[in-house]
């Protein structure tokens, strides 16, 4: 079963960060095959030129899926199209 990546790029005081993460943790939960990482944009010089003015930024296996705001069905959907396994399903 290949591993699904999911990428939320933030900063430090952003309140949109923390909210993108609320929903992201509380709607991915019961993915078997998902990997999600968060990072802070001041890391990597390239992600701060790169998202900075956009985040909260997430990727889907390195492919650009939202910003500023995360809704949790369009998340899921998204998430299930990449391959996404819930656990419990057959894959």
């Amino acid at each position: 079963m290949d591993s699904i990546s999911l990428v939320m790029f933030s900063r430090e005081g952003c309140h949109l960060c923390d909210e993108a993460w609320e929903v992201i943790t509380q709607s991915t939960s019961d993915f078997s095959n998902l990997e999600i990482s968060h990072r802070m944009v001041s890391e990597n010089p390239e992600w701060e030129a790169a998202y900075t003015d956009s985040v909260p930024v997430v990727l889907i296996n390195d492919a650009w899926h939202s910003q500023w705001r995360v809704d949790a069905d369009s998340l899921r959907e998204a998430l299930v199209s990449a391959g996404a396994r819930i656990s419990g399903e057959s894959e």
